[in-house]
């Protein structure tokens, strides 16, 4: 067997089973480190999208606690259309009623898909008559 092949680079052989681990190359995302002593907390949710950054293509994930009275969703939204952040994917253990600003971010393309185990209210109707079609 050749060491090397031309226009490809250097050979590996097969060792068999367990004749060893071939390089692999992965890379990781970069993370962002909070020290013992720094604070985490932001001054608003403008300033956490900087941070971040939150960017157009991105997914969005929520989890609902309050059902409808949850307002995070609506107010994360409205500081993505306040920055021009487009076609987002919302991640949502639940659409209700309260959501219904949702509409008018979806008509915006400020959201463009959403991934949800349970949606009712406005936000379900607009679906139903082919606002993400």
């Amino acid at each position: 067997m050749p060491t090397e092949i031309s226009g490809y680079g250097p050979v590996t052989l097969f060792a068999g089973f367990n004749g060893g681990t071939p390089p692999s190359y992965h890379h990781a995302p970069l993370l962002k480190v909070a020290r013992r002593g720094d604070s985490k907390v932001m001054a608003d949710l403008e300033t956490l999208f900087r941070a971040i950054p939150v960017r157009s293509g991105m997914t969005l994930s929520f989890h609902h606690h309050l059902r409808n009275g949850d307002g995070v969703v609506n107010a994360v939204l409205a500081v993505a259309a306040k920055l021009g952040i487009k076609d987002l994917t919302l991640a949502l253990s639940a659409v209700y009623p309260v959501h219904a600003p949702l509409v008018d971010h979806m008509r915006s393309d400020t959201v463009t898909a959403l991934d949800t185990d349970y949606i009712s209210g406005p936000v379900a109707e607009a679906i139903s008559h082919g606002i993400l079609a």
